[in-house]
C-alpha cells in the first residue's frame, strides 16, 4: 500500500482526530504502518506529524508513536523530522499485544538525546535523579528545560507528584 499526498494526509488527520478515545490516563496512541510499503513525506507531514502536534497541544494524555514502519517509510519519516529538527518515537508490535524496540527517529541535539537516554534507562526519573546519575552535572533549571523540551515533542510523559514532576519513558506506557 502507498500513502501519498498532502491532501490525503490531511484527510487521514481528520479521521484520526475523530477516532480519539475519551481523555484519561496517559497512554500511547499507536499509528500502525503495517502493510504500508511507501508513505510520502507530504503524507507523513500532514497526517502523522500533524496528529502528534495536535495531541501534544489538545490531548497531552496521548503519546502518538509510529509502529511497524518499513525501512522505506522510516527513511521518509527521518527526512521529514530532520528538516524540522524534530524527532518521534517508533516501535514494533510484538504480535502478542505489546510493543517493543522503542527508538527515536529524527534529530535531537546532543543534550536532549542524553537526557532522553537517561530517562529511558531509568524508566522514570525526576530532575534530582537525573542530576545524580550525571554526578551533579548542571543546575536543576537546565534539566527541567531539557525535560520540558522532550515533553513538548511527545518523547517522554510528565506527571505531577506533589510539588515536583516525574518523567517517564514512553516504553513504560500502555497502548
Amino acid at each position: 500500500m502507498t500513502l501519498a499526498g498532502a491532501e490525503f494526509g490531511r484527510a487521514v488527520l481528520g479521521r484520526l482526530v475523530t477516532m480519539l478515545p475519551a481523555p484519561g490516563a496517559q497512554q500511547l496512541c499507536v499509528l500502525d504502518y503495517n502493510g504500508v510499503d511507501v508513505a510520502s513525506g507530504s503524507f507523513i507531514r500532514e497526517s502523522t506529524i500533524s496528529f502528534r502536534d495536535f495531541a501534544r497541544v489538545s490531548r497531552p494524555d496521548l503519546f502518538p508513536v509510529v509502529a511497524n514502519a518499513s525501512e522505506i517509510v522510516l527513511d521518509d519519516l527521518r527526512e521529514v523530522l530532520a528538516n524540522r529538527s524534530d524527532a518521534m518515537v517508533t516501535c514494533v508490535d510484538d504480535g502478542a499485544g505489546g510493543l517493543k524496540n522503542f527508538r527515536i527517529v529524527g534529530r535531537l541535539d546532543e543534550k536532549l538525546r542524553l537526557t532522553l537516554e537517561l530517562v529511558d534507562d531509568m524508566g522514570e526519573a525526576d530532575t534530582g535523579k537525573l542530576r545524580e546519575a550525571r554526578a551533579g552535572e548542571g543546575v536543576p533549571t537546565v534539566w527541567n528545560n531539557r525535560l520540558s523540551a522532550l515533553v513538548s515533542k511527545g518523547l517522554v510523559a510528565e506527571t505531577s507528584v506533589g510539588r515536583g514532576k516525574l518523567f517517564k519513558s514512553l516504553s513504560r506506557l500502555e497502548a
